[in-house]
């Protein structure tokens, strides 16, 4: 037998535990989405509607103690409805997973080469959701190539990496992050018929079965255009300053800097991407970026920093990369140089009127173009058993093929088997509530069922008067 117990916290931090006001209260726990809360309440006098109002925080507890402890759900009130029917005054109370607010509402702005997935998670949340604890993000040594975030969801990103790495997640009420291989945590549950309510229905499919699969990416990045000799440098306190450069491609899809701090620095640079008009940076301006201070290397340790773009450009016609005067004598950033006196650079005081330096250093800076990438991944078994049954994913966030390989295969992997699926499973008797995401046996003698399946879902349902939570509803996959 399961017993419910439902707090919540207001705006003013005060926290209630919701007694006999409470009509009924269903709680859906998803893998893979985010779990919500729906409380009706009496509200009489129009109290609770403050009291349970929008941005409360709620915590919900059930096991097998009366009062429970087990904490198994925190939510944020985004929905409050008012219901006024034959002189009866109820309240709808709706909550989303708060872990599920959060990220959705972080948008990253990042671009990683050569890490590992379980780094590029870490980093993440410890620069857009610092309140996650990522200590159960468990280790890959898969890598991504080239992986560019451009204003994403933290959502998305995290749903990203869990298909490049085949992996699956799930968090805790008090926000820690799992991150763990796809079907490598298994539960003690284990479902028989002496604990389903039948009828219990039993569900194969081919329909969302696919045995072809088109991954297609962004662009992969390849330099076109670079100066990378680094002996000599020019600060940005003493002016505005430009690299020119020729692209061979009609995709400018990142530029690299090489930067350094001059002191402490709090403003950031301000860039352009600019055509040249009669051979200074004065044409159309065709692209901006900003360097923030976190991005440049502290003095004494420059480094490149790079910058995603997505600009379309003329190939063989000539642009500038400019960045403008920023900081003081003492606080400013470092643009190193080749330190010739045969190459070519811009500057200008104010950042309106250009002098072309001839005969003179040009700043260090690589340009990239992008080449599309795309990659297949086919079972042929399947497919001359069940014929062609395709499958289009897009990500155009990842950037160089061999990631787009990983991808296609790991969805082609997830999704060529026929589904087995137990619907609205009705179930009684558990001591606590299944993790969505764990594997569960099931031994059902009757319909030949004797194997592991992932819990997809978990519905709990409690009314006013009951004692207890008598049974669940299931989906199990």
């Amino acid at each position: 037998m399961l017993y419910a117990r439902v707090k919540i916290t207001d705006l003013n931090n005060k926290t209630r535990v919701v007694g006999s006001e409470g009509c009924s209260f269903e709680l859906r726990l998803h893998q893979g989405g985010a779990s919500t809360f729906r409380l009706i309440v009496n509200d009489s006098n129009g109290f609770y509607r403050e009291a349970y109002g929008v941005g409360s925080i709620v915590n919900v507890y059930c096991d097998s103690v009366n009062p429970p402890l087990q904490h198994i759900y925190q939510g944020q009130v985004e929905e409050v409805a008012v219901n006024y029917s034959g002189g009866r005054r109820l309240l709808v109370i709706d909550a989303a997973e708060y872990a599920y607010i959060l990220m959705l509402n972080r948008y990253v702005v990042e671009s990683y080469h050569d890490k590992t997935i379980d780094f590029i998670v870490r980093d993440l949340f410890s620069k857009y959701a610092p309140e996650v604890d990522t200590s159960g993000v468990q280790e890959t040594d898969k890598k991504v190539g080239s992986l560019v975030f451009n204003y994403v969801s933290l959502k998305e990103c995290l749903d990203q990496l869990a298909e490049l790495a085949h992996y699956q997640y799930v968090f805790t009420p008090n926000l820690k992050l799992h991150f763990y291989p796809k079907g490598s945590r298994r539960s003690d549950l284990t479902l028989t018929s002496s604990n389903i309510i039948q009828p219990i229905e039993v569900l194969e499919s081919i329909r969302e079965m696919r045995n072809i699969v088109h991954a297609i990416g962004g662009y992969e990045l390849k330099v076109d255009q670079s100066q990378t000799i680094t002996e000599g440098y020019t600060t940005l306190e003493s002016g505005h300053y430009a690299a020119k450069f020729t692209p061979t491609g009609d995709k400018l899809r990142m530029i690299a800097l090489f930067l350094e701090k001059q002191g402490v620095p709090t403003e950031p640079i301000s860039g352009q991407i600019v055509q040249d008009l009669d051979g200074k940076p004065r044409g159309q301006k065709i692209d901006y970026f900003t360097i923030t201070p976190s991005d440049v290397g502290e003095e004494g340790y420059p480094s490149w920093v790079a910058i995603p773009l997505q600009s379309d450009v003329e190939a063989g016609k000539q642009y500038w990369i400019t960045l403008a005067k920023c900081g003081t004598e003492t606080s400013t950033y470092r643009w190193y140089h080749n330190n010739s006196n045969e190459d070519i650079h811009a500057y200008s005081s104010d950042g309106e009127e250009w002098i072309v330096v001839d005969g003179s250093w040009t700043p260090a800076y690589k340009q990239f173009y992008g080449v599309p990438v795309l990659a297949q991944a086919v079972d042929e078994n399947s497919v001359k058993k069940y014929g062609r049954r395709e499958f289009i994913y897009v990500n155009t966030n990842i950037i160089d093929k061999a990631t787009v390989k990983t991808l296609a295969l790991n969805l082609l992997t997830e999704k060529v088997s026929r589904r087995f699926i137990l619907e609205n499973l009705m179930v009684k008797g558990l001591s606590k509530i299944p993790q969505v995401g764990d594997a569960a046996r099931v031994v059902i003698p009757e319909l030949h069922i004797d194997c592991e399946l992932t819990v997809k879902s978990v519905v709990i349902e409690y009314n006013a008067g009951a004692s207890a939570i008598d049974y669940m509803k299931m989906e199990l996959g």
